[in-house]
């Protein structure tokens, strides 16, 4: 059984079915769930819930409430795996950081990175593959 680390705009399009991606992710998730483990930080969980919440992102939101339902729920299932934020995860993203000198909202993907790096975790399912392809130690996903 694989890890795979869920970065926030995998999970963004479950939880919303007005974003382009929601049938994708949904059906990506729904094939590999029999086969592999899914892991997220808290980190993933609050972006996920800024994101799913704000009217500036999508026209209708989810509301505080059904953002704390659909996001426990996810938790709760046997297949996901809420990974802490350790000093080692910190340690290598700021490691990494001052070598590519990535700055500002950039440290929040190293971040990621680095959790992973601690958690042993190799696979990233991520929309977003730009800004994690030169991290060593770990393998792109793009779900679809």
């Amino acid at each position: 059984m694989s890890r795979i680390f869920l970065d926030s705009n995998v999970l963004v399009p479950l939880f919303m079915q007005s974003d382009p991606n929601h049938k994708t992710v949904s059906e990506w998730i729904k094939e590999k769930i029999q086969e592999n483990e899914f892991s997220v930080s808290p980190q993933v969980i609050a972006e996920t819930y800024a994101t799913i919440t704000s009217h500036t992102k999508f026209k209708n939101p989810l509301s505080a409430s059904q953002a704390k339902t659909g996001l426990l729920a996810f938790l709760s299932a046997k297949e996901i795996s809420l990974v802490p934020i350790g000093i080692n995860a910190i340690e290598h993203s700021l490691k990494a950081a001052d070598e590519t000198g990535k700055k500002a909202r950039q440290f929040f993907d190293l971040l990621i990175w680095g959790t992973m790096i601690e958690h042993r975790i190799k696979l990233l399912a991520t929309f977003n593959t730009r800004d994690f392809h030169n991290l060593p130690g770990i393998k792109l996903i793009l779900p679809g």
